[in-house]
This record gives C-alpha cells, structure tokens and sequence, in this order.
C-alpha cells in the first residue's frame, strides 16, 4: 500500500515567516539595522545562559561555583541582558483581546505607536495577501522565537546575504543552489579544478604523442 507523503513544517518556521520575509523586504527600512542588531544580542544572551555555559550555584551559600570562564561568562551575560533591555526599550506594546468561536478569546499584542510599516507578500496556503508590517510586529515574533528556543534558526545565507530559516542545525544556505554556487566558488573546489585541468592537460598530450607514434608506424 503507497504512503501518501505529507510536508511537516519545522517548529518555530510560521513564526518566523513574517520576521523574515520583513528583513528580506526592508532593503532601506530605517528599522532593519535596529532589528539586525536586536537579534544579534538575543542570539549572543541565548549562548551565553546555556547551561553548560554558566557556573552552578551553591545551595548554601548562594553564590556562582565554577570556572573562571563559567564565571567571565556569568558576568558578561549580565551586560548582554541589560543591553538587550535597552533595545527592547523603545518598543511600546499593549495587550488586545477579542472573542472568538466557542467562548474562546484571542489575545494578541499591539503596538502603541507604531514606526514605519513596510508592505510585503505573504504567501499562505496557495493564497498571496498584502499586508503591511511594522518594525514593533517583527520584534514581537523574535520575542516569540526566543521563548521557543528558535531564533538561533533565523539565519543569514552565506552566499546571496538573504534571510532564512534554518530547518537543519547546519544549515547554512538559504537553498541549494546558493550552497552549490558558494562550493563552486570556494578555494577548496577552486584548487580541486586546477589539479583536474592540469592532469587533464598532461593526458591529452600524451594521448595526442601515442597518436601520432601509431601514425608514423602505419
């Protein structure tokens, strides 16, 4: 019996979506540096306060136990969070409630003065919508990784610089064909090719001087 196959969506990829699509967009945006910059320091808190990354703390005495870089870390993580606040600070953002179906209520947040919106295309289930999106709306989607555990996915291509998210833990790429041209350009495959060509060079002067060496015998 055939197994019809199903696409899975990774975890944190429709939250992701539109903070991507939005990066990917704002060639010129005022608010792409901001964001950039956002993520970078969510990015470095989130390696810093791994827990293998940080001393333990004593039961008794309360206070940080480990190695000198456990402990170097503790305290640069204590910078990094506060700069982080400070990024943070200049959104202003309140919550909104609405019924839904069934009694359920929906609850989202919205920003309370919004910057610049930029209008992308969003492509969801076969369908294209308009929708304009400001810089408070990708912030409160990083936020949402972040408490997920996935914004280490939101990756730049190393190839074409755009946005993506990454599926895989190595993935480097935003699709294959950025991954083959970047090995077809890299020094690696570059050294490869030349030892190719001047092999393929040295054999064909060989075969051209057996074939004229059997021509002289005939």
């Amino acid at each position: 019996m055939l197994r019809t196959k199903t696409s899975r969506t990774s975890p944190g990829a429709a939250t992701a979506y539109i903070a991507i699509t939005w990066l990917n967009a704002s060639k010129e945006h005022a608010g792409k540096k901001r964001i950039i910059e956002l993520l970078q320091t969510a990015k470095e808190l989130a390696t810093l306060t791994r827990p293998e990354m940080l001393p333990m703390v004593d039961l008794l005495t309360w206070k940080p136990k480990g190695t000198k870089v456990q402990l170097k870390n503790l305290r640069r993580s204590g910078r990094v969070a506060r700069r982080l606040r400070r990024q943070l600070s200049r959104y202003k953002v309140y919550p909104e409630v609405s019924p839904g179906g069934n009694g359920v209520w929906h609850q989202h947040w919205k920003a309370l003065t919004r910057t610049a919106e930029l209008p992308i295309t969003v492509f969801a289930q076969g369908d294209t919508e308009a929708y304009s999106f400001c810089e408070e709306d990708v912030v409160l989607r990083i936020l949402e990784l972040t408490k997920e555990g996935n914004l280490h996915r939101i990756r730049k291509c190393r190839y074409c610089g755009n946005w993506f998210f990454a599926r895989v833990r190595h993935g480097n790429y935003c699709q294959r064909k950025c991954q083959q041209a970047n090995f077809r350009t890299s020094e690696a495959f570059l050294a490869k090719r030349r030892k190719y060509m001047r092999k393929y060079r040295r054999d064909e002067i060989l075969r051209n001087m057996r074939a004229r060496e059997r021509a002289r015998v005939v």
